[in-house]
């Protein structure tokens, strides 16, 4: 009977204290190892996604020229310096007609007829076809258009100087419409250089701020607007603030800027390109004005044509 008892005993004996710990340690440290790697897989896959994003844009400004003797879609239709007479002067206060992005999204009817790119994206839901991945929790339910993208304002036929555009007839609200004229495919030499689209951290509404919510440039000039050197509300590589706003991507906090309020970052940005390629381009923004990325260029018409 003593032996059976102790037979019994000994076969329901558990884990000890120390056991469990040892289990504990070891679960605690294959977490640490693993978490890293699922959130990188996951940043991976954001980033690819939104690759893919800006190289549908650039391949529907392929098939747009080729439906339009060659031209590239333009910034916007026409636009009108003055016409609500808020005295911009040199920028355009509101425009009319489709622009490069679909500007009414409330009906299928309305996203064709407002963007230039939704005959060849589809009419789907625009917020997966003109908004970075990453910033999908910042979407609204607004009926006008919404977009994360940018696209290039030379190309797409709007110089630094609003006012040099051709002023053409006459519209209801102001004395001149001013046609945007993009460039030809053909036009473009070393296209696989010259961004077509890149990205940044923000969702813009409609034209916004005279239409800056639309296009990336590169104008010293605009960006003095701002608490110069640090920036004003352009993308443009010319001020910290700005060359920061479209590095979205395995993003890396430097050290501090000397002399400055800010710090250094290292990270990628997604850019289309005039031939119809898409790649992921590292930029590393250590002083001011940021540096020049030697494989993107953004003015065709510019002796100096690198980013």
């Amino acid at each position: 009977m003593r032996a059976h008892n102790t037979l019994m005993s000994t076969s329901k004996r558990g884990f000890t204290l120390v056991e469990l710990l040892v289990v504990i340690g070891i679960i605690a440290l294959l977490i640490s190892i693993l978490l890293p790697a699922m959130q990188k897989a996951r940043d991976s896959a954001v980033t690819i996604k939104c690759l893919s994003r800006v190289r549908d844009l650039g391949m529907a400004c392929q098939m747009y020229a080729n439906d339009n003797r060659g031209s590239f879609p333009p910034i916007m239709e026409a636009a009108t310096p003055n016409g609500a007479g808020n005295g911009y002067g040199t920028a355009p206060s509101w425009a009319g007609g489709p622009c490069i992005f679909p500007v009414v999204t409330n009906n299928t009817a309305n996203l064709r007829s407002s963007g230039y790119l939704t005959l060849y994206l589809g009419t789907g839901d625009p917020t997966t076809k003109y908004i970075c991945p990453t910033l999908a929790n910042q979407v609204t339910g607004a009926t006008n258009g919404q977009q994360s993208y940018r696209y290039n304002r030379y190309i797409g036929g709007m110089p630094d100087s609003f006012l040099s555009l051709p002023a053409q007839g006459y519209t209801w609200a102001s004395p001149m419409w001013r046609f945007c004229t993009p460039y030809k495919v053909s036009q473009i030499h070393m296209a696989s250089n010259y961004a077509l689209f890149t990205e940044s951290n923000t969702i813009a509404n409609f034209y916004g701020n005279g239409g800056n919510s639309l296009w990336f440039r590169n104008d010293p000039a605009a960006e003095s607007n701002g608490s110069a050197p640090y920036g004003g509300p352009y993308l443009s590589p010319n001020a910290y603030q700005s060359a920061t706003l479209s590095v979205m991507h395995a993003v890396r906090v430097l050290l501090p800027i000397t002399g400055t309020p800010y710090n250094g970052v290292l990270g990628l940005s997604n850019v289309a390109f005039a031939d119809g390629s898409a790649r992921s381009v590292q930029q590393q923004i250590m002083k001011f004005p940021a540096p020049a990325i030697d494989s993107v260029w953004v003015r065709p018409n510019h002796v100096s044509s690198r980013w």
